[in-house]
């Protein structure tokens, strides 16, 4: 975490220097290239057969349509669960299917806004969202963050989530450690901690 406050800090400070810009322009095309292999293997291993790669991509295209990426995540896995266990899920009743109304209101779009007034506890309370529904790999945080943090609240552009996403993949620590910069770019210190602890 010291270590991304360190570069968030260089980064507000720094980054707009164009002897320091460079720096960060010959590190993207690496990152990106450590993302795209991340995300193969990780398809690698999660497409088990015809219907999950049907189902993988159709999440992918909704998601480029601006679909909501915890309503596609939890509709993904319900149509694999009822595709692989259909039967037995009929044979057990209809009591499987109870989540579905709460599930329904999670809101489908993420549609821009426009810029929601910073807040703390807005700021915690959307990492702890992200946080509490990531598993499998730190790159799924790449949707969120974007989805959140430009689409929603647009508190951060597209390059300066592609940024947090480097400074979490040159620095030690989990993919995830890109929260304690997006913290800091949204409000400094104090954001930055509340950022990573939710």
């Amino acid at each position: 975490m010291a270590a991304t406050l360190l570069v968030a800090w260089a980064y507000v400070t720094y980054g707009s220097i164009p002897e320091v810009g460079w720096v960060l322009y010959g590190v993207k095309p690496v990152v990106i290239g450590i993302v795209i292999e991340a995300l193969w293997n990780l398809g690698r291993k999660g497409i088990k057969g015809p219907t999950t790669a049907t189902v993988g991509i159709g999440i992918v295209a909704l998601y480029l349509l601006g679909f909501n990426e915890i309503a596609l995540l939890f509709g993904g896995a319900a149509v694999v669960l009822v595709v692989y266990g259909g039967r037995r899920l009929l044979k057990q009743g209809l009591f499987v299917f109870a989540p579905i109304p709460a599930l329904l209101r999670i809101p489908l779009t993420t549609f821009y806004a426009g810029i929601v007034p910073v807040s703390q506890t807005t700021l915690f309370l959307s990492f702890l969202k992200i946080g509490s529904v990531i598993f499998g790999s730190g790159y799924v945080l790449l949707a969120f963050l974007r989805s959140e943090f430009v689409g929603r609240l647009g508190w951060l552009t597209n390059q300066q989530v592609l940024d947090a996403v480097i400074a979490g993949q040159i620095t030690p620590g989990p993919v995830f450690s890109s929260a304690t910069f997006v913290g800091y770019l949204v409000g400094g210190w104090p954001s930055a901690l509340l950022a990573t602890l939710g």
